[in-house]
Order: structure tokens, then sequence, then C-alpha cells
């Protein structure tokens, strides 16, 4: 399993733990100047995180990070026909802006490729991307919407949460045989790491939950940032931990941790809550 650096902190202001503006471009820069110097090549980026896609190859400069971008969420009302071209134009302009950097490109939305347009958007999608040497695929919230091997055997990537509550990536086990795998929110988007009584009025559900979380880092003796890169180390399945920062500060902890951490497995640390899990339920 490798580092990858994620790129929505330099387009939005996110996470639990963020800031209130996205990174200054100065910052970015060196960021990712350290990132490439810790030996992480791997960038995962997306038209939905504010405008870093159209300037991240500016800010790359000479490093050879090779970046993996997203098909956004398609506009209502298409027709099969008019979804084949708008899924083409977002994948030409990705391509445009990111050049031979861009080494592969998933769908956002993991139900667009097994929806109602479906046939017709994987048969674009494969269109737009023959003789590149680009991989596709779909970033998941869980395994409802792994494609058959049958439907879509160009299914090569799949982006997918994974942290010491959510555990389910450890279960999917044949689902991602022969697909390169990326394990998002790690941190559980920072609830992991922020002072607890943030964290608890951002996600109430998990009071109890941070709680033996914090008392199992005091038992293995690790900080909450070590122990969620232990925890994240034990998935088998995983080729890359996706990781976000704000500053050049955070991103030195964090490979310091990763180098300085074995794997831990906690499965007795598992929850099911989506209240807790998915972000997309948290408190604004």
């Amino acid at each position: 399993m490798e580092l990858a650096l994620g790129t929505v902190q330099f387009g939005l202001a996110y996470g639990v733990a963020g800031g209130s503006h996205p990174v200054s471009e100065s910052e970015t820069r060196t960021i990712l100047a350290a990132a490439h110097e810790a030996g992480i090549r791997r960038l995962d980026t997306a038209p939905a995180y504010g405008d870093i896609e159209d300037r991240l190859a500016g800010l790359c400069g000479k490093l050879d990070f090779g970046i993996v971008s997203k098909i956004p969420a398609m506009p209502e009302g298409l027709s099969s026909a008019e979804a084949a071209s708008w899924l083409r134009a977002s994948v030409d302009l990705s391509r445009r802006r990111l050049g031979d950097r861009l080494c592969g490109i998933i769908f956002h939305d993991a139900s667009l490729p097994i929806g109602a347009h479906g046939t017709a958007l994987r048969d674009a999608l494969a269109e737009a991307v023959a003789g590149t040497g680009i991989r596709i695929g779909a970033s998941h919230y869980s395994a409802d919407t792994f494609p058959d091997e049958v439907l879509w055997p160009d299914h090569a990537m799949a982006q997918l949460p994974g942290n010491a509550y959510d555990q389910r990536i450890d279960g999917f086990g044949d689902a991602l045989t022969d697909t390169e795998v990326s394990m998002r929110s790690a941190f559980l988007q920072g609830l992991l790491l922020v002072d607890r009584a943030r964290a608890v009025a951002r996600v109430p559900e998990a009071a109890d939950w941070l709680a033996r979380w914090d008392r199992w880092c005091t038992d293995v003796g690790l900080s909450p940032l070590a122990a969620a890169l232990a925890v994240a180390k034990s998935f088998d399945t995983v080729d890359y931990c996706l990781v976000g920062v704000d500053s050049i500060a955070q991103l030195r902890d964090i490979v310091a941790a990763w180098d300085a951490t074995s794997a831990i497995a906690a499965p007795e640390l598992a929850g099911d809550d989506p209240r807790i899990f998915d972000p997309r339920q948290w408190r604004s």
C-alpha cells in the first residue's frame, strides 16, 4: 500500500478538520513538492473540487505525478445519446487540463455506469480513453454499486471509504479482484483527529464510539493520527491510501507517522451506523 494525496483541500474548504478557505497556491506548491520528495506519486482530483483540476498540472510543474480524476454528476433529463456526448466532453476536458499525467478517470457517481444510461456511458468512456492507457472505474460508497464483471469488464479502478470505524472495505474481497483500490476517508474526514467537542458537535451519534477510539489509541500507545494509519494499513485489498492536507506541517506529520507505523488490525472497532460512516448524513 502507498500513500496518495487528495487535492480537494486545494480547491475547496473541506472536511470537519479543514480550514475556512482553500489552501493557497504557494502552500499547495510547497505541499506537492514535499509529497513528491516523500515518494508520493499519485494525486486524486475532480472537476467538483472547485477549480483545482484546471490548475493542478501547472502546480505540479515538472513533478512526475500520476493523477486520477472523476466524471462529475450528470445533468438530469438527458437521452442516452446526449449522456454519451456529455461524458465524452467531460473526459476530453479532464484530458486537456491534466495531459499525460492523467492515469485514471472514474465516475464520481457510481450509479451512473450501472443505471438507465449505463451501456451508453460505459461505451462512451471506453471510446474516450481508447489507446491512451488511462484506466477507468468508479468511486463507490458501498459494494451495492460494484458492477458485474460481465457487465463492465473494464472496471479497473475503485475508490472506497475505509477507516477504523468503517471497515466494510476489508470484506469486499473477491469483488475487488484485479481492481486497483484507493481508500479514502482514512481519518473519517478528520473526525478521528479533531478535538472531541468539535467532533461530537458535528456527529453526535459518534460520541460513544469516539470515546472507545480514544481508549484504544491509548491502549496501543499511538496518537490518533498514527493509530488511524495503522488501521488503514491493515486492509489487504487497498493499493493506495488517500489523504488530504491543508498545510505542509500536516503532510509531514502524516508521512512521518506512515513511515513509522506498522499495520494493526482492529475489527473490534468496526461500526455499521451510516449516520457515522457516511459524511453525507452529517450535520452541516
